[in-house]
Protein backbone atom coordinates (compact mmCIF):
# COMPACT_ATOMS: atom_id res chain seq x y z
CA UNK A 1 0.00 0.00 0.00
CA UNK A 2 2.71 2.52 0.79
CA UNK A 3 4.54 1.46 -2.30
CA UNK A 4 1.14 2.77 -4.60
CA UNK A 5 0.83 5.86 -2.42
CA UNK A 6 4.57 7.08 -2.61
CA UNK A 7 4.02 6.31 -6.80
CA UNK A 8 0.79 8.04 -6.76
CA UNK A 9 2.61 11.31 -5.08
CA UNK A 10 5.57 11.09 -7.46
CA UNK A 11 3.06 10.84 -10.36
CA UNK A 12 1.31 13.67 -8.92
CA UNK A 13 4.05 15.88 -8.56
CA UNK A 14 5.74 15.50 -11.80
CA UNK A 15 2.58 16.06 -13.30
CA UNK A 16 2.02 19.76 -11.28
CA UNK A 17 6.04 20.36 -11.88
CA UNK A 18 5.56 19.92 -15.78
CA UNK A 19 2.74 21.79 -15.80
CA UNK A 20 4.38 24.70 -13.87
CA UNK A 21 7.57 24.53 -16.07
CA UNK A 22 4.98 24.85 -19.04
CA UNK A 23 3.12 27.76 -17.51
CA UNK A 24 6.46 29.38 -16.50
CA UNK A 25 7.44 28.74 -19.80
CA UNK A 26 4.47 30.09 -21.43
CA UNK A 27 4.52 33.48 -19.56
CA UNK A 28 8.21 34.09 -20.33
CA UNK A 29 8.06 33.51 -24.08
CA UNK A 30 4.42 33.72 -25.13
CA UNK A 31 4.10 33.25 -28.68
CA UNK A 32 7.97 33.53 -29.44
CA UNK A 33 7.70 29.81 -29.79
CA UNK A 34 9.04 28.76 -33.58
CA UNK A 35 6.12 27.80 -35.56
CA UNK A 36 6.32 26.59 -39.60
CA UNK A 37 6.65 28.58 -42.14
CA UNK A 38 5.78 28.63 -45.51
CA UNK A 39 7.57 31.35 -48.66
CA UNK A 40 7.71 31.79 -52.17
CA UNK A 41 10.23 33.98 -54.23
CA UNK A 42 10.66 34.38 -57.73
CA UNK A 43 13.49 32.50 -59.31
CA UNK A 44 14.90 31.94 -63.04
CA UNK A 45 16.98 28.75 -63.83
CA UNK A 46 17.62 27.19 -67.31
CA UNK A 47 16.03 24.31 -66.12
CA UNK A 48 14.49 22.14 -63.17
CA UNK A 49 17.70 20.35 -62.90
CA UNK A 50 19.71 23.56 -62.46
CA UNK A 51 17.02 25.11 -60.11
CA UNK A 52 17.90 21.43 -58.06
CA UNK A 53 21.43 22.21 -58.21
CA UNK A 54 21.11 25.23 -56.94
CA UNK A 55 18.59 24.30 -54.02
CA UNK A 56 21.10 21.75 -52.68
CA UNK A 57 24.06 24.34 -53.18
CA UNK A 58 21.92 26.94 -50.86
CA UNK A 59 21.27 24.29 -48.41
CA UNK A 60 24.89 23.62 -47.83
CA UNK A 61 25.67 26.94 -47.93
CA UNK A 62 23.30 28.02 -45.11
CA UNK A 63 23.88 24.65 -42.47
CA UNK A 64 20.99 22.71 -44.06
CA UNK A 65 21.68 18.49 -45.09
CA UNK A 66 20.20 17.07 -47.72
CA UNK A 67 18.32 14.19 -47.40
CA UNK A 68 15.93 14.15 -50.50
CA UNK A 69 16.75 15.18 -53.86
CA UNK A 70 14.47 14.69 -56.76
CA UNK A 71 15.23 16.32 -60.24
CA UNK A 72 12.01 14.33 -61.80
CA UNK A 73 9.37 16.48 -59.07
CA UNK A 74 11.78 19.49 -58.33
CA UNK A 75 11.93 19.02 -54.81
CA UNK A 76 14.15 18.83 -51.69
CA UNK A 77 14.28 17.98 -48.45
CA UNK A 78 17.00 18.93 -46.34
CA UNK A 79 17.30 18.69 -42.18
CA UNK A 80 19.13 21.00 -39.89
CA UNK A 81 19.85 19.87 -35.80
CA UNK A 82 20.99 23.45 -33.78
CA UNK A 83 22.93 23.26 -31.01
CA UNK A 84 20.03 23.84 -28.62
CA UNK A 85 20.78 25.20 -25.17
CA UNK A 86 19.16 24.58 -21.68
CA UNK A 87 17.34 21.10 -23.25
CA UNK A 88 15.19 18.93 -19.94
CA UNK A 89 15.74 15.33 -21.98
CA UNK A 90 16.81 13.50 -24.66
CA UNK A 91 14.53 14.40 -27.84
CA UNK A 92 14.25 15.37 -31.68
CA UNK A 93 15.25 18.77 -32.39
CA UNK A 94 15.38 18.50 -36.24
CA UNK A 95 14.57 21.39 -38.17
CA UNK A 96 12.83 20.38 -41.92
CA UNK A 97 13.31 21.98 -45.47
CA UNK A 98 11.20 21.33 -47.82
CA UNK A 99 11.65 23.24 -51.24
CA UNK A 100 9.51 22.78 -53.97
CA UNK A 101 10.72 24.19 -57.21
CA UNK A 102 8.51 24.98 -60.60
CA UNK A 103 8.76 22.84 -63.38
CA UNK A 104 10.65 24.91 -66.36
CA UNK A 105 13.07 26.58 -63.31
CA UNK A 106 11.65 29.85 -63.73
CA UNK A 107 8.83 30.89 -61.90
CA UNK A 108 7.91 30.41 -57.50
CA UNK A 109 10.22 28.91 -55.63
CA UNK A 110 8.24 27.52 -52.59
CA UNK A 111 9.53 26.37 -49.24
CA UNK A 112 8.67 25.03 -46.01
CA UNK A 113 10.38 25.15 -42.96
CA UNK A 114 8.67 23.13 -39.82
CA UNK A 115 10.82 23.38 -36.57
CA UNK A 116 10.08 20.92 -33.72
CA UNK A 117 7.60 22.08 -31.32
CA UNK A 118 8.15 23.41 -28.11
CA UNK A 119 11.70 25.24 -28.86
CA UNK A 120 12.26 29.67 -28.80
CA UNK A 121 15.13 31.29 -30.55
CA UNK A 122 16.06 34.84 -30.51
CA UNK A 123 16.58 33.48 -34.76
CA UNK A 124 13.09 33.85 -36.37
CA UNK A 125 11.74 31.73 -39.15
CA UNK A 126 11.10 34.09 -41.02
CA UNK A 127 14.90 35.23 -41.07
CA UNK A 128 16.16 31.79 -41.54
CA UNK A 129 13.50 31.39 -44.40
CA UNK A 130 14.70 34.38 -46.19
CA UNK A 131 18.56 33.54 -45.24
CA UNK A 132 17.65 30.40 -47.50
CA UNK A 133 15.97 31.90 -50.63
CA UNK A 134 18.54 34.37 -50.73
CA UNK A 135 21.58 32.13 -51.00
CA UNK A 136 19.24 30.17 -53.63
CA UNK A 137 18.79 33.22 -55.87
CA UNK A 138 22.44 33.83 -55.43
CA UNK A 139 23.44 30.29 -56.41
CA UNK A 140 21.50 31.11 -59.59
CA UNK A 141 22.89 34.34 -60.76
CA UNK A 142 26.61 32.87 -59.64
CA UNK A 143 25.23 30.48 -62.69
CA UNK A 144 24.59 32.84 -65.25
CA UNK A 145 27.86 34.61 -65.12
Amino acid sequence: MRNKLTFVLACALSVLVSGCAQMIADSMYGDRYLKPITMSRSIKAKSQKEAVNAAVAAAGKTEWIPKTISVETGYVLAEQVPNVKYTAGARDYTFRLEVRLPETGNGDATINITPPQGLVSEVTMEQVATKYLDALNAELASKKK
